[in-house]
């Protein structure tokens, strides 16, 4: 699993509070590009293969875009504020989402279909890990996100970031707020990841560590399935 293909690298601050999340956008000086409504729909065999090794399978609607994202096993860092993980993404279009959406069309097809990514090691491990199992839908969730660009001082410099800031809202009433930024490399998030949090300390703003959204997200329906 160590050898899945491009990875993604990231930095996610999670905030205490929407006040707290509201007082780092501010601190960041940014400008705002665009907002955009997100829902995340996930899939799974019954047995849950995926999620027992470490992999993932989504599907992600916007209003004028729809993306299916494959996700491997995850690696944290920097006191578990940074992430990184082999990563693919492609765009599809609305007919195709609907058709996986309706259970018509599996979302491993347009992976297999295309044969520039079909045998990245990434999809080989997820199809591996279905076998003849079908995908059926686990559920979804819906998350805002603010797009921020803005300068950063590190150690490395200072230098322009997309800061996506996110409320994100899970079947079972949680609310959760946080900021991501994509990173070239380890060392570029570790970096961010320790200016972040000296001024968020310095400026009394909460934050912790936390899980991916799909971790809470399996978590949020083993909750419903408890009631």
């Amino acid at each position: 699993m160590s050898h899945l293909g491009p990875r993604e690298t990231e930095l996610k601050l999670a905030f205490d509070s929407a006040a707290d999340a509201e007082h780092f956008q501010a601190l960041l000086h940014g400008h705002v590009l665009e907002h955009r409504h997100q829902e995340n729909h996930f899939f799974d065999t019954a047995s849950h293969a995926l999620n027992r090794d470490k992999l993932s399978c989504r599907l992600r609607l916007e209003s004028t875009a729809a993306w299916l994202t494959l996700k491997g096993p995850s690696v944290k860092s920097g006191k578990g504020l940074v992430t990184s993980r082999p990563e693919l993404e492609r765009a599809i279009d609305a007919a195709t989402a609907q058709a996986i959406l309706q259970g018509v069309q599996s979302p491993l097809t347009p992976w297999l279909a295309d044969l520039r990514v079909a045998h990245e090691p990434l999809v080989i491990a997820v199809r591996a890990a279905v076998a003849d199992q079908p995908l059926g839908s686990l559920g979804s969730f819906v998350n805002e996100r603010t797009c921020v660009r803005a300068p950063i001082e590190t150690v490395l410099g200072t230098r322009e970031y997309l800061v996506e800031l996110d409320c994100t809202r899970f079947p079972n009433g949680r609310i959760d707020y946080e900021a991501e930024i994509e990173t070239a490399d380890e060392a570029e998030a570790q970096a961010l990841s320790e200016a972040l949090t000296a001024l968020c300390r310095q400026h009394a703003v909460a934050t912790h560590a936390s899980k991916s959204k799909l971790h809470r997200f399996m978590a949020c329906l083993a909750s419903q399935a408890g009631c």
